[in-house]
């Protein structure tokens, strides 16, 4: 009995024969990574707030670039696009905060400078 397309009482016809023995081996899969500069990149900007201030979100900013960079060459063999990116925002709130705590600690420098400079003027003396 053969196998009749316009008939679907028939039978389907054998998988082809694969053949018996030695197949060739295949390949391994490509296994995805994540970049270390990404995760570089997100350490340094979490280890910002706990003492490397400024130079943690410096160094947080650049491997986060560095990282892109290496990501977008290795041709979806590389993942950690959002840590690089959250590393590059906390370097950016680090290297904020650093500047907007040097601006206070120089304006109450300069409150007490005035301060002890004016304190003679007031005592009469």
């Amino acid at each position: 009995m053969s196998y009749d397309p316009q008939n679907p009482q028939s039978p389907p016809p054998y998988p082809p024969d694969q053949g018996y023995g030695y197949q060739q081996p295949q390949p391994w899969p490509q296994q995805v990574r994540t970049n270390t500069m990404a995760v570089m990149s997100l350490v340094m900007g979490i280890l910002g707030f706990f003492g490397l201030g400024c130079i943690g979100g410096i160094l947080a900013i650049i491997f986060a670039n560095i990282a892109d960079d290496q990501i977008a060459r290795s041709q979806n063999m590389e993942t950690g696009e959002g840590m690089a990116k959250a590393g590059r925002i906390l370097g950016w709130i680090n290297i904020i905060l650093a500047v907007v705590g040097i601006l206070i600690a120089a304006v109450i420098f300069l409150f007490v400078i005035v301060g002890a400079a004016a304190a003679p003027a007031l005592s009469g003396q």
